[in-house]
């Protein structure tokens, strides 16, 4: 862990109520299916690749497995809504950068989880190497 490692999970304060932050794990795919499907489609174009489909979704879960991947859930009342991912490719040329992503219900927004959960998944792309580009 480095200095600017935070435990998870951990309970938040969004929009005057706690939310909770975990990491995001293989077994939260069921959660993960309810929460997507929940998302509106035009939150969908900016995603590159549909999750809405089950093979899209199987080869995230194998990524958090093998560590390709990343990321947090957040839950409200044990609900998921919201969630980051950070991907890397091990094998790429430029293996410091990776690719963060952000998902936040409707119903959450306005109230400060997208914010934490941005800076929660900064934090984690640290705590893996990456490289921020404007650093020294």
């Amino acid at each position: 862990m480095t200095e600017t490692s935070r435990a998870h999970p951990r309970t938040v304060n969004c929009g005057g109520g706690a939310v909770e932050l975990a990491l995001l794990q293989a077994t939260d795919r069921a959660d993960l299916d309810r929460f997507i499907a929940g998302l509106p489609a035009t939150d969908l174009l900016f995603v590159p690749r549909d999750i809405r489909h089950p093979k899209v979704v199987d080869a995230w879960m194998r990524a958090l497995q093998d560590g390709r991947m990343r990321g947090l859930a957040a839950r409200r009342d044990g609900v998921l809504v919201g969630c980051t991912s950070i991907h890397i490719d091990p094998l790429s040329w430029s293996r410091h950068v990776g690719e963060l992503r952000v998902l936040v219900a409707t119903s959450e927004r306005g109230r400060g989880l997208g914010r934490v959960l941005i800076q929660e998944c900064f934090i984690q792309a640290l705590e893996l190497g990456l490289k921020n580009w404007w650093r020294r």
